[in-house]
């Protein structure tokens, strides 16, 4: 602030923006811990579970919706409300598993296998999002049929995710 022509320091100001970017500081930094190395396997392998279950729900959600669009039987503003609702998920699932320090080598593989399938899931959704996204004829979209091409990676990174799935829940044993 400025004082007949003299810049002067508010201190309460100034000591209110310190203790905010304290504050920030060690929220960024509490968000950075990477990993609960002090959980049993039987608790990883159920975090890496629920996370391939989640990103699964979130698959099928774009394949019902894609498929109605295409169907002609669903908007295409809701469909791409589903498919930005599904990314979201994904990336939750994402970040879950990046996060997870597992105990031993078996809920470490069936976290690593839930976390190709969970990206290979997003890249699926991701398409099926530029499918919806695409304006027409413009883009050559046919809409007289739901895309098989589309809902074929969708199958496929569901069938992934299923597997990852079954692997997790074998993992904490």
């Amino acid at each position: 602030m400025r004082v007949g022509g003299t810049h002067v320091v508010d201190r309460g100001a100034r000591t209110v923006a310190a203790l905010v970017a304290a504050a920030t500081a060690g929220a960024l930094l509490a968000g950075c811990t990477v990993g609960e190395a002090h959980r049993a396997p039987d608790e990883v392998a159920a975090s890496v579970e629920d996370a391939g279950e989640q990103a699964s729900s979130a698959v099928e959600t774009v394949t019902t919706a894609v498929d109605l669009a295409g169907r002609g039987r669903l908007t295409l503003t809701v469909a791409s409300t589903a498919q930005a609702d599904s990314v979201r998920v994904l990336e939750e699932a994402t970040r879950t598993l990046t996060t997870l320090a597992p105990p031993d080598r078996g809920t470490g593989a069936a976290r690593d296998v839930t976390l190709a399938a969970v990206q290979d899931a997003t890249a699926a959704v991701v398409a099926a999002g530029d499918w919806v996204a695409a304006s027409g004829s413009a883009q050559g979209v046919d809409r007289s049929a739901p895309p098989t091409a589309v809902l074929a990676a969708l199958d496929d990174a569901g069938t992934a995710l299923d597997r990852a799935v079954t692997v997790a829940a074998g993992a904490g044993s």
